[in-house]
């Protein structure tokens, strides 16, 4: 049962189809969607995808499943190249997800995401945080605690990056957050038209802002369905 998770009894996410495009929803809440004649979305999902090119072998964690829109575009950009995990505490969301995206090859690890980072021995070169119940992240992935457990799971030049929504309750909580982050990391806002809603946050363990826009214009396959991506990141300001 639902219940606890998405707070309405029998409650569930759905997969809604439509003529040019896919939706994974919880109610009026769209958690993924893909287009059926293209890889970008022109929305929050791509913003994340140029961190990977920033190592030689990427190992990605997202912590979040939703239905896979991240994971699915990090695995068709950089096929075999990065390792991509994704940890997702619902399986019923793990069942739906591989049925709204069926070509699915990244690992997909049943887990509370909290437990699994404070646990984990891996060292990943991008963390992903995408955890929501409804549209608010879960304070435990606000607390101190995880934070610092995901700069320890973070290699020596790794970067967190998180997709924080910007409802009334997250809006109140941000000041808080970005305070904590900033204990850790370096700090940075992407800025763009294309985040109505959704801020993006990129926590870099030693990349300055330099490092970071260069990498991705090296590396990153950029073209007029994706520059949006590297003006975002050009435009970048520290938080």
């Amino acid at each position: 049962m639902l219940f606890n998770l998405f707070g309405a009894k029998n409650k569930k996410p759905e997969i809604i189809d439509y003529e040019k495009q896919k939706e994974f929803r919880y109610g009026s809440i769209v958690y993924s969607r893909i287009y059926k004649e293209g890889l970008y979305t022109g929305s929050y999902w791509d913003f994340f995808l140029p961190l990977p090119s920033l190592y030689e072998n990427p190992s990605v964690l997202i912590i979040g499943l939703g239905g896979g829109t991240i994971p699915f575009q990090m695995q068709e950009i950089y096929k075999n190249k990065a390792k991509i995990s994704v940890v997702e505490i619902d399986k019923y969301t793990i069942e739906l997800a591989r049925k709204f995206l069926p070509s699915i090859k990244f690992g997909i690890i049943n887990a509370d995401g909290i437990k699994f980072v404070h646990e984990s021995h891996n060292k990943f070169d991008v963390i992903v945080l995408d955890a929501y119940i409804k549209d608010t992240i879960p304070k435990e992935f606000l607390d101190e605690s995880f934070i610092q457990d995901s700069h320890s799971a973070l290699k020596e030049e790794g970067i967190l990056a998180v997709n924080y929504a910007l409802g009334i309750r997250d809006l109140i909580r941000l000041n808080n957050y970005i305070s904590k982050l900033r204990k850790y990391f370096g700090v940075y806002k992407l800025v763009s038209t294309h985040l109505i809603g959704n801020n993006i946050i990129v926590c870099s363990k030693k990349l300055d802002k330099e490092r970071i826009v260069k990498g991705i214009t090296d590396s990153f396959p950029v073209d007029k369905n994706n520059r949006f991506i590297l003006d975002a990141y050009r435009e970048m300001i520290p938080y």
